[in-house]
């Protein structure tokens, strides 16, 4: 039985399949990363507005414009700290300089810039966020691997102003100031609810976590990742550490798990992973591979789990909402 598994988690986690982790974990290193000298300005043209997105190789894709580059395709991230943006734009702004960037695989020099303005949505439908700060990057690895152009990340500096909606069979993003949006109680019962934390409270835009729990009751930190394409992904460390990678662990070889096509990671079936009241156990999941034996990162869930659901991330209230879409559950 397990072999027909891997030969799924095999096809599943290819390269070509899904981008894993685009820019997990973006932390800026050094002096310099502070906001620009204009304070972010989050506009919305309406009490809610819907934003259509296409779902490829499990990766939201949606279009956006900015001031010298009028049509930009983006990856929904909720894994990254900043929007990045590709260094062939021709954006307006100001202070580009580079600095020294942590990423999930390790250290990397990006261009830090302010970006006059970056809408998403057109006539009275549409959000727009003035003086951004971004980052700048080679996106040219990231268009070959899903084939077609992808111009950069929408990540949370952007959409930290905003509680988002998330609605993965209607193709929609619903975006709402904090202010402005109440939960309806019949959305309520039916659905999980979490608190989430800080990964970074120094960072002006930290990652939200909550807490998973492993075998032998281990709790560790998951990042809700849109940028990530697969289930749920961890380090080799923590997946060793916990149980939930054994010696007699079967595994198989999963793909890139990177931008950058470095690294490759291993699937194997969960033995028990819970989220919340959530039960993952029995599910693929891939695991990275071993590195320092002090690295120890959150763990990832992505799209291939939360397409399931019609997920509310809140940023500025720290919470999440899933409610799922799949008939027995819902109707529970």
């Amino acid at each position: 039985m397990l072999h027909p598994l891997f030969q799924l988690a095999r096809s599943c986690f290819s390269p070509a399949k899904a981008l894993f982790c685009a820019f997990a974990m973006i932390v800026c290193s050094g002096p310099g990363f502070a906001q620009p000298g204009g304070a972010l300005d989050y506009k919305i043209s309406g009490d809610k507005i819907v934003i259509p997105f296409e779902y490829t190789m499990h990766q939201i894709v949606l279009q956006a414009s900015a001031p010298g580059a009028p049509k930009m395709s983006l990856l929904l991230d909720t894994g990254s700290e900043y929007c990045v943006l590709d260094s062939d734009l021709k954006l307006e702004g100001s202070d580009d300089k580079q600095i020294g960037v942590n990423i999930h695989q390790g250290k990397k020099k990006m261009m830090k810039f302010s970006l006059n303005s970056l809408k998403l949505g057109e006539g009275m439908e549409n959000v727009s966020v003035s003086n951004l700060p971004v980052l700048r990057n080679d996106y040219s690895r990231v268009s070959a691997k899903l084939k077609r152009r992808i111009d950069g990340v929408l990540g949370l500096s952007f959409l930290s102003g905003y509680v988002l909606e998330i609605d993965y069979p209607g193709r929609k993003l619903r975006f709402s100031l904090p202010e402005n949006e109440a939960m309806e109680p019949s959305r309520i019962r039916n659905a999980h609810c979490f608190r989430l934390m800080l990964l970074n409270p120094r960072q002006p835009f930290s990652i939200l976590t909550l807490d998973g729990t492993f075998p032998q009751n281990r709790m560790h930190p998951l990042i809700i990742d849109t940028g990530f394409g697969g289930v749920a992904c961890f380090t080799h460390k923590v997946a060793k550490e916990s149980g939930l990678l054994q010696e007699d662990t079967v595994r198989t070889p999963a793909g890139s798990t990177d931008s950058e096509g470095a690294n490759r990671c291993e699937a194997i079936i969960a033995s028990k992973l819970l989220l919340g009241s959530i039960d993952l156990s029995g599910a693929i999941v891939l695991i990275d591979p071993p590195l320092s034996a002090s690295v120890e990162h959150p763990g990832m869930i992505g799209n291939r789990f939360l397409e399931n659901y019609l997920v509310i991330y809140d940023y500025k209230n720290k919470s999440l909402t899933m409610q799922s879409t799949k008939v027995s559950e819902a109707q529970n």
